[in-house]
């Protein structure tokens, strides 16, 4: 991946062509510049852009690198191709509406461009695609660190209050604890009082048996009785006592050790209970542990998936600037399509444009004339095959690539005599002038009505934009409307004064007409196409003129046929005596047929 993002779309544009051509791509057949002729105008010779469309020449000259192989996209997962809507690259100031998708001739197919800039446009969807899926990615782990940070916040509060728990519990227990030592407290004290019990009661036995004095005798002694013999029931009777309090310690520590089972038996679940804290603690601590690690990890890849999305972004400039490589060189095939010729005619798209133009220049300037395109269509076939006349054609700009000139005006070929009007600056003849140009425009009336039919800021007899918009104009100031047959004719005659050139003129637009439909269309001129030509007319009425001759010696024929059929009764009745002379009649009586000398 490139790791570099460039902040300008000309510098990415630059970028693109710069290191294309470093690398030595670009040295690969074009599909643009297919030959040399072709990428400077399509034949025009010194033209080398569109009039109008602005297109960049370096781009054009760039040749075709799969964008996919050449930004290395190849790892990502390859978009499906997008659905594009090519009218906004079809559109431009060069064509009129409704002829930039005529089809022309296969030699200008665009379909190889139209493919490219989709493929263009799929590798930056490619590239979308995969900054959107490392976007998700980046959210993803953003969430989950987020989600790993309250889970964090959440166990240390938990451990918090299992603290709290455990102190509770260990508090219970120290109680216990207390009450158990205690226990143990006083049980040391009544296994030492039972001790020193028995250790008097053992003395008191042994002093008993050998007979010597007593050790408890000055505690025992009463001064009203010094007996010997009481004493020993003394002795006897604190011994008895003793082992009855020896007794009562005994059942006292039993006691204790009940008591110390007891506490032993409370204290157990809080015991438990605390080790379940504890151990749910050590737990938490674990978990805490792991959560840190992830969100280490997730941050770890959330750098990573950055780094990455900054080289998809700067492949996506890349990606898209390359689709404004594709999109001119798209532009620029559709426009040459200008030079070809429309599919079924024989009319170049340029000269079908300059034709639509002019007509539609002229319903603005001059809305009564109703000139139609077709109309002027049928003077160019006429005059110049639409620029196409000896050796020249016309390049994409309506030029003419050889100049078109007609024969000296000199008076011979049945033409008038026209001496030089110009110096021969429009014919190149300073002696007699010449007619110019795709229309056949003499000097004197370019000088006229000369025009600029394609905003160039100039007026050239031999551009068909500027002669048929002459033309046009031409015809419109002749009396009468272009949407009427007297008018039509009348304009053709002003054109050229010769009434089979009218028919022909007529006979080709009207075949243009019924070939092309360039929307929109003229009502007007569509009810007027429908109606009969001059030519059509004249044999309409030619037709009419025999049927009626027709009906006229059908009726003749029928009427002598009658009067010949009445003269042979007449004789049947003579032979018969039933006739009189008064009722005589013969063929000589019989009315001459209809049209004849008599």
């Amino acid at each position: 991946m490139i790791r570099r993002v460039l902040t300008s779309r000309t510098a990415v544009a630059s970028a693109v062509v710069g290191s294309l051509a470093l690398v030595g791509l670009w040295a690969l057949p074009g599909a643009i510049a297919q030959d040399e002729e072709r990428a400077v105008g399509g034949g025009a010779g010194e033209a080398s852009e569109i009039e109008g469309l602005g297109l960049d020449e370096d781009i054009l000259k760039q040749s075709w690198v799969d964008p996919i192989i050449r930004f290395k996209l190849g790892n990502l997962p390859l978009a499906s191709e997008p659905s594009f809507d090519f009218t906004t690259l079809n559109q431009s100031d060069v064509f009129e509406s409704g002829v930039e998708n005529l089809p022309v001739d296969a030699t200008f197919d665009v379909s190889t461009e139209t493919d490219r800039h989709l493929r263009a446009l799929q590798a930056v969807a490619t590239v979308e695609d995969a900054i959107w899926s490392v976007g998700q990615e980046i959210a993803g782990a953003e969430a989950s660190i987020t989600q790993a940070t309250r889970d964090i916040a959440a166990n240390r509060d938990q451990i918090e209050a299992i603290d709290e728990q455990i102190l509770d519990a260990q508090l219970e227990i120290d109680v216990f604890f207390r009450a158990d030592q205690a226990e143990i407290a006083e049980q040391d004290r009544l296994f030492d009082e039972i001790g020193e019990v028995n250790g008097a009661v053992a003395e008191l036995a042994i002093q008993a048996f050998i007979g010597e004095t007593n050790p408890l005798e000055d505690f025992l002694e009463d001064p009203q009785s010094s007996e010997r013999t009481e004493l020993r029931v003394v002795t006897d009777e604190l011994r008895d006592f003793q082992r009855d309090d020896i007794d009562i310690l005994q059942a006292q520590i039993r006691e204790s050790e009940e008591r110390r089972e007891e506490l032993a038996d409370e204290l157990a679940p809080f015991l438990e209970t605390r080790a379940e804290f504890e151990a749910e603690q050590a737990t938490l601590e674990e978990d805490i542990e792991r959560l840190i690690a992830d969100r280490n990890s997730f941050r770890a890849s959330i750098a990573d998936l950055e780094e990455e999305q900054v080289d998809l972004e700067a492949d996506l400039e890349l990606t898209e600037a390359f689709t404004e490589v594709t999109a001119v060189q798209y532009q620029a095939a559709f426009h040459q399509r200008l030079t070809g010729f429309v599919r079924g005619t024989n009319i170049p798209l340029v000269a079908l444009n300059a034709y639509v133009r002019a007509s539609r220049t002229l319903a603005v300037e001059s809305s009564g004339c109703g000139i139609h395109w077709s109309q002027l269509a049928g003077i160019g076939r006429i005059e110049s095959v639409h620029g196409h006349f000896g050796d020249s054609t016309l390049d994409w700009n309506g030029n003419t690539t050889v100049d078109i000139l007609g024969i000296q005006l000199n008076g011979t070929n049945n033409t008038a005599v026209i001496r030089d009007s110009d110096n021969g600056v429009l014919d190149g003849d300073p002696v007699f002038d010449r007619a110019v140009g795709p229309m056949q425009f003499i000097p004197t009336t370019w000088d006229i009505y000369g025009s600029d039919g394609n905003s160039d800021g100039e007026s050239d007899p031999q551009n068909i934009y500027d002669a048929a918009l002459a033309a046009a104009r031409f015809l419109c100031d002749a009396p009468g409307s272009m949407l009427t047959l007297d008018g039509e004719q009348a304009a053709y005659w002003n054109y050229n004064h010769d009434l089979q050139y009218s028919r022909n003129v007529t006979n080709a637009g009207r075949g243009y007409y019924d070939q092309l439909n360039i929307a929109p269309e003229s009502p007007a001129f569509a009810a007027f196409a429908a109606l009969p030509t001059l030519e059509e007319q004249e044999a309409i009425d030619e037709a009419a003129r025999l049927a009626e001759e027709a009906a006229a010696a059908e009726a003749a024929a029928a009427e002598e046929a009658a009067a010949e059929e009445a003269g042979e009764g007449e004789e049947a009745g003579e032979g018969d005596g039933e006739g009189s002379e008064d009722g005589e009649t013969s063929l000589e009586d019989v009315e001459p047929v209809v049209g004849g000398d008599e």
